[in-house]
Order: C-alpha cells, then sequence, then structure tokens
C-alpha cells in the first residue's frame, strides 16, 4: 500500500455490490500493474532509438508516452482505491536485463510492432470501447483521455516503424507479414 501512486477519482460507487467492486478494483489493479511497466518500456525504445541514431522528436515524443504512463498508472491505481478503499501502488520494478535484447534494427523492430504498433492499437481500440460503454461520466472521461493518449501512443509507434524501414528497406517484407500475423490473431 502507498498513496503517492494514487491519483484523485470521483467515480461514482452508488449501485455497485462489493463483489462488483472487487471486481473493478481487481481490473484497475491489472491495469495500473500495466501502465507502470509501460513506463520502463517506453525508456527502453528511448534507448534503442538513441542507439539507432532517431530524429529528436521520436525521442521527444516517447518520452512524453513515458510521462503519459505514469499518469495512467496514478489513474488506475486510484480507481482501483476507489473500488478497493484501499491504497495501492506499484513495488520496485526490476529492470535487470531490459537492454539485453537484440539490439539489431531487426530486433528492434520486432518489439516495435508487438508492442507499440499492435499493442497500443488494440489498448486505444479497448478503452475507446470502454469509454463509450461505460455509464459513469467521471470513468466515461477518465478512460477516454486515456483511450486518447493510448491512440497518440500507437502513431508514434507506426511514425517509428515507418522511420526504422525507411532507414532499413530490407525489413519491410517482414514487417509487414509480422503486423499481418498479429492483428490476424483472434483477440477475443
Amino acid at each position: 500500500p502507498r498513496r503517492d501512486w494514487v491519483g484523485p477519482t470521483d467515480v461514482e460507487l452508488a449501485g455497485l455490490d462489493a463483489a462488483q467492486r472487487s471486481t473493478l478494483a481487481r481490473h484497475f489493479l491489472a491495469m495500473a500493474a500495466g501502465e507502470h511497466a509501460s513506463v520502463a518500456s517506453f525508456h527502453r525504445v528511448a534507448l534503442e532509438l538513441l542507439h539507432l541514431g532517431a530524429p529528436p522528436q521520436l525521442l521527444l515524443d516517447t518520452q512524453q508516452a513515458a510521462a503519459d504512463e505514469i499518469r495512467h498508472a496514478k489513474v488506475a491505481f486510484g480507481l482501483a482505491q476507489r473500488f478497493s478503499g484501499q491504497d495501492h501502488g506499484p513495488g520496485p520494478l526490476d529492470v535487470r536485463g531490459a537492454l539485453d535484447v537484440d539490439l539489431s534494427p531487426r530486433g528492434i523492430m520486432r518489439r516495435l510492432i508487438d508492442e507499440a504498433c499492435v499493442g497500443e492499437t488494440i489498448s486505444a481500440l479497448w478503452l475507446r470501447e470502454a469509454c463509450q460503454r461505460t455509464g459513469d461520466p467521471v470513468l466515461s472521461a477518465v478512460l477516454c483521455r486515456i483511450a486518447q493518449d493510448e491512440e497518440a501512443h500507437a502513431a508514434l509507434g507506426w511514425r517509428t516503424l515507418r522511420w526504422l524501414l525507411d532507414a532499413h528497406p530490407e525489413l519491410r517484407r517482414e514487417a509487414r507479414s509480422r503486423i499481418e500475423d498479429a492483428f490476424a490473431a483472434d483477440w477475443t
């Protein structure tokens, strides 16, 4: 339990029984953990882009995305706190070996497609649907704001991929195949 990662929220609890609040708390704790891990992921991407000699705007946008993920994690921890009545926050994140990965343009391209192009796009779609379906106006606004950020992160992933493939056109066929395979997967 920690309070420094709990963002403010005024989501309405009326009409929710204990089991529903518990389910929602678990859901938002899982979301918070994912958002917290995304902070590290975007920082790793920034280092990978530096390794490849990326232009400054991609680096600035990647750093902004990491800052967005901190805000998202705080919001999700705040929602978990609201539904559970208990403060929640992350523990230390083990980042040992975070750069013990394939740092070739091909290895970076694969992670970029999986995490940013596909992962952020799917996340944005899920959040956009959730914000439109929720009946609570505060929760809807929160989810729509996060969806908007995730859409921007997905767009950043696609812009970064375009830059990478312009610099390494020999990777285009593999990139296309990986994208097609990812979006052909069953996401239910």
